[in-house]
């Protein structure tokens, strides 16, 4: 069973991986097919017998998820006063031409929503628990996170920006205490509203 989920991790994230050097079309239908590649691979792993906990498909809503909640969210806070020091110290141009409405639009959909569905899916729904049948849970964090930091050097973000590897550590820690997808996706989708939130209101002051 541990090698099926490494295996189908690997092929998972070569795929995403390919589909992120190759794709030049609609970024929203990029993300679409990202979202039911990981679908699929949970499926994959669900039928090699992989538990439907480990994958974090296991809904139990609990006070105890949220307390994790909270306390991840105060986390993301501080890495994104990180962040602005970091784009401070080493500018960078994080945003996108605002001229054009739908494409502005488009983007948001894109970073608010599609992005943290995907992205948990691929990288907590499937590379995490694939991780877990091998090594400690302190190694799939730092693994997760160092995997993190490198998706989105290939989204072209500034190498610089190393508070992705953290980010990625505590969703994963999120994860693997909660036991629940919902979680990470959640936590994610705040973060990336945090970063977005300048571009948002530039947009709605158009």
């Amino acid at each position: 069973m541990a090698r099926s989920g490494a295996l189908i991790a690997l092929l998972t994230v070569s795929a995403d991986a390919a589909l992120l050097h190759f794709w030049s079309g609609n970024l929203s239908l990029l993300y679409g097919i990202r979202i039911a590649l990981g679908m699929g691979a949970i499926g994959l792993l669900l039928f090699t017998g992989t538990s439907r906990e480990s994958v974090g498909l296991h809904f139990r809503p609990h006070r105890t998820e949220f307390r994790w909640i909270a306390i991840c969210s105060i986390t993301i806070v501080c890495l994104y006063g990180i962040y602005l020091a970091l784009v401070s110290i080493f500018p960078t141009n994080l945003g996108i031409d605002f001229s054009d409405k739908e494409e502005a639009w488009n983007y948001l959909w894109t970073a608010l929503l599609l992005a943290p569905l995907a992205e948990e899916i691929l990288y907590r729904g499937v590379v995490v628990p694939a991780l877990k049948e091998s090594f400690p849970s302190w190694a799939v964090i730092v693994a997760s996170g160092i995997l993190f930091y490198l998706l989105h050097l290939s989204y072209g973000k500034d190498w610089r920006l190393l508070h992705y590897i953290p980010a990625g550590m505590i969703l994963t820690w999120a994860f693997l205490v909660t036991k629940q997808l919902w979680v990470p996706i959640l936590l994610h989708f705040l973060g990336n509203v945090l970063m977005g939130v300048d571009d948002l209101v530039r947009l709605l002051n158009k």
